[in-house]
C-alpha cells in the first residue's frame, strides 16, 4: 500500500473469534498510521462479507483507500460495535491527507463529524457517507455502487 492515498474509509470497528491475538498484531505498529491501515486492509480483504461487497463497488479504485476503522478496539464478534474515536480517526486523516473521506455505517459516519472540529492545517475534504457494507437491508450493494461511482467522478474532477 501506497502512503499516497487519495481517499480515507472508516468502518466501525473490526471483529475477530481472538481479538487478543489480532491487537497484538497492532500493538506491534503502534503509532505507525500506514502499517495499521495496511493491516486492516489485509484483514478486510481475506474474505469477509465486508471486504467482499467493498471490493464488488470499490474495485480499481480500493488501491487509491486507505482502510481503517473508527475506532481501534477490536471486538469478539459481529456484533461488537464500539463509540468512534474522533481523535485515532483525525490522526489518520492528518496522515494520509486525502480528497476524499468516507464514513461506512452510523457509528463510522458519526466519528467523521466529531472528527472534523480536530483537523489541523486547513485540510480540505469532500466527506461522503455510505451504509455499513455488511448492512442486511436489500439496496446496501447498490448504495455502495452509487458511493463508489461518485467517488470516482470526484477523483476525476467531475463532480
Amino acid at each position: 500500500m501506497s502512503t499516497d492515498r487519495r481517499i480515507v474509509a472508516f468502518l466501525q470497528n473490526q471483529w475477530f473469534d481472538r481479538p487478543e491475538v489480532v491487537q497484538r498484531c497492532y500493538d506491534g505498529h503502534a503509532g505507525d498510521v500506514y502499517r495499521c491501515c495496511r493491516l486492516t486492509e489485509a484483514y478486510l480483504f481475506m474474505g469477509c462479507l465486508t471486504g467482499r461487497r467493498l471490493q464488488a463497488a470499490f474495485g480499481g479504485i480500493r488501491d487509491q483507500i486507505a482502510w481503517a476503522n473508527a475506532s481501534p478496539k477490536i471486538g469478539d464478534r459481529s456484533s461488537a460495535a464500539f463509540e468512534p474515536d474522533p481523535q485515532h480517526m483525525a490522526k489518520i486523516v492528518q496522515f494520509f491527507k486525502p480528497e476524499i473521506v468516507i464514513g461506512f455505517g452510523k457509528l463510522a459516519q458519526d466519528g467523521v463529524l466529531q472528527m472534523l472540529p480536530l483537523i489541523k492545517d486547513g485540510l480540505g475534504f469532500h466527506v461522503c457517507s455510505a451504509p455499513h457494507p455488511a448492512a442486511r437491508h436489500e439496496t446496501v450493494t447498490s448504495e455502495l455502487a452509487a458511493v463508489a461511482a461518485d467517488v470516482r467522478a470526484r477523483l476525476r474532477g467531475v463532480a
